[in-house]
Formats: structure tokens, sequence, C-alpha cells
């Protein structure tokens, strides 16, 4: 009412023309289906129920109560007008924020267009709200209501959704290389895996928790992914050697509409028995899907149980795991589209962070080796001229050049055409890639 009054103030349009609850919304449908992929689920909602309930990621998302009237009307049509054909965790965040935001959202339905920049920047803060108010405000302009039109939908677009501090704070994140795993935790971690196949009196949810544990720490993949496995996807075949492989078909979460597609996977040779006796027991069960598993909290607990058992003490997340391998990529020099395709991403924008990640900690190891030139005069010095073993035999000693490695001094890595006394800078850590350096052969 307040929203109104101050639109209303000076104006000659009537409060019935100007009110949201009296615009010509599109139809929706009076039933829609949502999918639980963690739960396998289905659930029915209506457009006039007062009130939805369904899981999310295979957990309760508890009771979305909706405004009493016309109101809850509105807002249930608006929800399944812009999320009502996505994933219940979609449809249940903006049914939520929307609720939550009603007076807010009716504020900018009845906002003048030329005033919405100004009232955005005033009332619009956070991400999920900007997310909520920017999604509604385009179906606005598509269907015609209101004030608004499709001619708006460009001036809509130009919002800012505030997800410039959330997308900052998660580059951040990796480029700090947060979450990666010591080389310690990941040998425990591979330790409970291997001890997992050798022993044959694992329960049921301990076979879970290792091979869940398994693919996501090989693969990076998410436990959406792997929990949504289902026995078509799995395909034993016998290797080279005759020993038993498995090849696994992932499908490909969190993608944009109409960019859905299956990744595959080889299981490391070891860790296959693991996959099979799950299967089997999912045969045996009659389960369509390979895990019986259907929260990622509850299979996290299982593979949590699993490494306790063989006293290592799982700390991590899953998502610190996905970041250390596409961390462990980059170290090793492999591309963008490398990391890309382990990740299951469609674009290299991900992928560009840890490879800067890569080159800020090898600038850091360089800065302090004093070498920083090293890698951009290699090719230099191997087309340049080497030193024999008996050149540096008879050379003199003030050419003659060592090195340390570790700890230790190794005499005759090459020698020095003008002499150390004729140098200025450090004779063990410039030397490689100056002109006047002649490396040794062997």
């Amino acid at each position: 009412v307040s929203a109104l009054a101050n639109v209303l103030a000076g104006s000659k349009i009537t409060p019935a023309e100007l009110d949201p609850l009296n615009w010509k919304w599109p139809a929706v449908p009076r039933f829609i289906q949502v999918y639980d992929k963690y739960a396998d689920k289905v659930y029915t909602l209506g457009s006039a129920d007062p009130a939805w309930k369904f899981s999310h990621k295979g957990d309760e998302v508890g009771t979305i109560g909706f405004a009493p009237g016309e109101a809850g009307a509105l807002q249930r049509r608006i929800s399944l007008l812009t999320s009502g054909n996505k994933s219940p965790g979609a449809l249940s965040r903006f049914a939520r924020n929307l609720i939550a935001n009603w007076e807010v959202a009716l504020q900018v339905l009845v906002t003048k267009p030329a005033e919405l920049n100004p009232f955005w920047d005033a009332h619009v803060h956070n991400q999920e709200l900007a997310g909520v108010l920017k999604v509604m405000l385009k179906r606005a302009c598509e269907s015609g209501v209101g004030p608004w039109s499709a001619r708006l939908l460009s001036k809509v677009s130009g919002l800012d959704t505030r997800a410039n501090e959330g997308v900052r704070r998660r580059t951040n994140d990796i480029e700090s290389r947060a979450g990666i795993l010591p080389a310690g935790e990941q040998a425990a971690i591979v330790h409970a895996i291997d001890a997992a196949v050798a022993t044959n009196d694992l329960t049921i949810d301990e076979i879970e928790g290792a091979a869940g544990l398994a693919l996501v720490y090989q693969h990076g993949v998410r436990p959406v992914q792997v929990l949504c496995l289902r026995l078509e996807h799995v395909r034993f075949f016998a290797d080279a050697s005759d020993d038993l492989a498995c090849i696994i078909s992932f499908h490909a979460a969190k993608q944009r509409e109409g960019r859905e597609f299956e990744i595959l996977r080889q299981m490391k040779p070891e860790w296959v028995p693991l996959i099979a006796r799950l299967h089997a027991t999912a045969v045996a069960k009659q389960r369509p899907r390979l895990f019986s598993a259907t929260s990622s909290s509850l299979l996290w607990k299982m593979a949590r149980s699993l490494c306790q058992r063989f006293g290592t003490s799982l700390k991590c997340t899953a998502k610190d795991l996905r970041r250390t391998g596409a961390q462990a990529l980059a170290d090793a020099g492999h591309s963008r589209k490398s990391i890309q395709t382990f990740l299951g991403h469609t674009s290299e924008t991900t992928a560009n962070s840890y490879v800067r990640a890569s080159l800020q900690q090898a600038e850091l190891i360089n800065s302090a080796l004093g070498a920083s030139k090293l890698y951009a005069s290699i090719i230099a010095m191997a087309q340049g001229e080497f030193a024999t073993v008996e050149q540096l035999l008879a050379a003199q000693e003030d050419q003659q050049i060592g090195g340390v490695v570790g700890e230790s001094l190794v005499a005759g890595i090459g020698l020095c055409r003008s002499g150390q006394t004729h140098c200025s800078y450090n004779p063990v850590t410039s030397c490689y890639g100056c002109p006047k350096f002649m490396p040794a052969l062997e």
C-alpha cells in the first residue's frame, strides 16, 4: 500500500492500473512436476496450492508458505513463470526469496522505468535478491504487464546482479590455492581407499563411502554426479591384460539449459573392485541406482566413517578434492582445455584461475631462487654451446661454475667465458640464461 501511495503521488493513474495484482500476467499450468536428482523423486506442485513441499539434494526443503489470497496467487505465478522449469533447488530459492522480499518486489514492479536504476542502487544490495528481481522484471517485460514492455529488456538486463563480489571471492579462493590438500592428506585418502579394496568385511555403507570417495578424488566430480549414477552408466570389460576395467558415464551437473552432456571416465584399475562390489549390491537389491545414499551429506558421512576405520581423518570436502585435482593438472602444465574437460565445464573461465594460481606459485618459487628468467631463456640455452667434461677439467678455476641443489654443492655445472671475477651477479643463481654461460653437456 505504501509503495503504491508513493508512486501515485501527483499521478493521474488509478491504483487498479498500477497494482501488479490486477495486471494480466501470463497463465501458468495448473500443476507442474519437479524432479530431485539426488532422491530420484518427482513432486507435483499446484499453482493454487497455499504451500509447496518437496526435496532438494535429497533433503526436505520444508514447507514454502505463500501469502493468503491474491498476493499468494501472484507469488506462485511469478515463481512458476521464472523457475518452474528448473531444478527444485532453483525453484525453492526463488520462491523463498520472493516471499521474504515481497514488499521490495512490489515496489520494483511499480517503479517507473526511468527511476529504476536509482531504486535498484537504494534497495538491492545482495546477489540473491538481485537475481530474483532481475528475472522477475525480465518476465514482466516479455509479458508486457504494467509499465513493462520488450523494449525495456535491455535496461533490465543492464541492472547490476551484485554477483561480482561472489565471483571475485571464488576466484580469489582458487588463485590463493585455498582448500588445496597437502600431499600428506592426499596420501592418507589413497591409503584408506586402497585398504578398503583389500578388506573383505566392509559394510554396505563402507563400500558406498569408499566408492564415492574414490570417484570424487580421482575424477573431481560433484556428489550429485556420483549419486545420480545408474547401473547403465557403469560398464565393465576386460582390458588387454584380462584384468577387470571400468568406464563410468557421469552427467554434467550445473550446466546452462541446452548444454547437457555426458562425461566419460575410466576408473583407476586398482579401485575397480570397489565399484564392482557396489554394482553387485545394487543389482542384488534390484536398485536402479548405483548408490543408495540420497544426499551428499550422507555420502560424505559414509566416506568419513570408512576413512576413520583405517586411521584416516577426512577433514576435507568434495569441493576441496575437486579443486585439488584441477590445481594438480595446472601445476603439471596441462592446458586450460584439459582442466576444463576435467571439471566438466563448458568454458575455460574457471580453468584460467587455476592456471593463474599455478603461474603465481611458480613465480614465487622462481623469485625465491633468484632465477625468474630461467624459463624465458630455456630455448636459448638449448640452442647454445655446451661444455664437455674435458673442457670443464681443463678450464681455469675462475671459469668453472658450481651450483647448489638442495643443500648440496655440485661442481662443474658449466663454464663462464669471462670468469666469475668479472661478473657482478650471484654466480650460483644468475648463470642460467646468461649468454656467457656454457652449461655442462653431462
